[in-house]
């Protein structure tokens, strides 16, 4: 099966400090390591530098390549992937995306 790459990025809500960004970027971070069986490489991102103003408002954007889609799909429903998008990031977000792709298939 071919590694399945995810591009993930949020906005915080209005009135989240400093210090409550770096530790969801904290939880983020610890999020993968705790699950490091299941990707090849990632997180990489960090904030919006573009110039271009297309942003759609995200404060921070990210991706991580998991090694197959079972390694995907085994992430998504994982207690450790539930709990701290539940007590870390929905306390903070107001916005989500997340887009998985496999290099290559554009579906045409």
């Amino acid at each position: 099966m071919p590694a399945v790459t995810r591009l993930a990025g949020w906005k915080y809500k209005e009135g989240v400090t400093d210090e409550q960004k770096r530790f969801a970027k904290d939880a983020m971070l610890k999020l993968y390591e705790d699950l490091a069986h299941l990707v090849n490489h990632g997180p990489v991102g960090g904030k919006n530098n573009s110039q271009m103003g297309v942003h759609k408002g995200l404060d921070l954007a990210f991706t991580v390549e998991f090694k197959s889609e079972e390694a995907r799909d085994e992430f998504n429903p994982h207690p450790i992937h539930a709990e701290s998008v539940q007590k870390v990031l929905t306390p903070l977000i107001e916005d989500l995306f997340v887009y998985d792709f496999v290099k290559g298939d554009y579906g045409v």
